[in-house]
């Protein structure tokens, strides 16, 4: 089923206008941070997240909000993936969202489901905060984390 959804499917990780353009274009998933979606729609959360499904109900949204995880809502159904406790990430944090994305993309390839490709975006982008260099990641923390990762159905 997952696979089925997810062939040719596009991923887009911008703000604004483009966010707007892309997804009146038919993307199949986008990945805005709570700040691009506050400059977005003018709401961040659940309720910037609600704003960008009335406008695209066959979109996927994945937003999200850097230590607090990511809130997902999509025609399947919403949920909400955070690391399984408060962890304290002293490192850089950009490619955080890019590595949320990478994620994405790769449990869409496998034909994960939304759950478990949330788990492994918690775990991406965790890893990635840890990196020294942006663009790195230990697939061995990815690993940690992703199993760590705690994802409900909201």
């Amino acid at each position: 089923m997952a696979r089925a959804f997810f062939d040719g499917a596009t991923i887009v990780d911008c703000d604004g206008p483009a966010l707007l353009a892309a997804l009146d274009a038919g993307a199949s998933v986008i990945k805005p941070n709570r700040h691009e979606l506050i400059a977005t729609v003018g709401a961040g959360g659940a309720e910037g997240i609600a704003a960008l499904r009335r406008r695209a109900p066959h979109a996927i949204v994945v937003a999200s909000d850097g230590p607090n995880g990511l809130l997902c809502s999509g025609p399947a159904g919403r949920w909400q993936a955070r690391p399984d406790r408060a962890l304290v990430l002293v490192g850089n944090p950009t490619g955080a969202g890019d590595a949320v994305v990478a994620a994405l993309a790769l449990g869409m390839v496998r034909g994960d489901d939304l759950p478990a490709m949330l788990r492994a975006a918690i775990g991406a982008s965790g890893a990635a905060v840890l990196a020294p260099v942006a663009g790195e990641i230990d697939p061995v923390v990815v690993r940690r984390f992703a199993g760590l990762a705690q994802v409900a159905a909201r």
